[in-house]
């Protein structure tokens, strides 16, 4: 469903042409299915946003090019890949307009499908969408009276009421308490799976990734180094990309990371 060939992006296009640009992403390959939930891990800088942002084509790599059902974004409108890719960046919570209400803020989510007003059809999924994630008790709520939590889950519904082919999700438990975490994380498995959609997922807790998805991709120096089912996964892959002592262990038939560093040694 996705196919991602040779892409590598820098910011500098000063030197776009040249050996000395910096390159955040370089000659970057790979192909995700429809349906997987792919999990997106790696150091601060080792360039997660980036890959999400050129997948979203909102950064226009120098090299390669990504494609969805066999066609280069190039070729599609911009509406029309609003329809085909949902991305959401770890900042939405400043991006969204605090005068609506929660019903009206996932009603957003169709606006690809309408130029005026929403259908009864785009009014149907919304309800449909806010049952499916259980959200009734919030839908009159004014979006600026939710938590972090329940505000993150809204914008969740507004992706999954789009209903993409791609859902693109950078870092969606950050700043959240751990029940929020697992509430989140159970809300986009589940609808990846009923809607029968395809998950990017940048993520930074590496056992709600081992938990979630069915593959991992991790990128070290601008470069996949991994991306492979979890049952594949190395513990020296981890210690040489986090440079943490550390062991993986099973549990229940699944994996968990276990940190073994020791504490520092406190000198008086």
């Amino acid at each position: 469903m996705l196919n991602v060939s040779k892409l590598s992006f820098g910011y500098n296009q000063k030197f776009r042409y040249t050996k000395n640009q910096k390159l955040i992403l370089n000659d970057i390959s790979f192909e995700v299915n429809r349906g997987e939930i792919v999990a997106l891990l790696g150091i601060n800088g080792s360039g997660k946003s980036t890959l999400l942002k050129c997948i979203a084509n909102l950064l226009v790599p120098q090299y390669g090019e990504v494609k969805i059902f066999n066609k280069p974004l190039k070729y599609f409108d911009r509406n029309t890949l609003a329809k085909h890719i949902c991305y959401t960046s770890q900042y939405s919570q400043h991006q969204s307009d605090f005068g609506f209400s929660v019903f009206e803020s996932i009603l957003l989510g169709r606006k690809p499908y309408y130029s005026f007003s929403p259908s009864k059809s785009d009014l149907q999924i919304t309800e449909e969408i806010v049952k499916q994630m259980s959200l009734n008790h919030l839908v009159s709520r004014d979006i600026g009276e939710l938590s972090g939590g329940e505000f993150q889950k809204i914008i969740l519904a507004r992706s999954f009421a789009k209903r993409p082919d791609l859902l693109l999700l950078d870092e969606p438990t950050n700043h959240l308490d751990i029940k929020n975490q697992f509430e989140i994380m159970d809300l986009i498995y589940q609808m990846v799976r009923i809607q029968n959609i395809t998950a990017i997922i940048s993520i930074h807790d590496i056992n709600m990734a081992l938990r979630y998805s069915d593959r991992l991709m991790i990128l070290q120096d601008g470069k996949v180094i991994f991306f492979d089912r979890l049952s594949n996964l190395k513990e020296e892959i981890l210690k040489d990309v986090y440079q943490v002592d550390l062991q993986l262990k099973e549990f229940n038939n699944r994996l968990y990371l276990l940190p073994t560093k020791e504490l520092p040694e406190v000198r008086n």
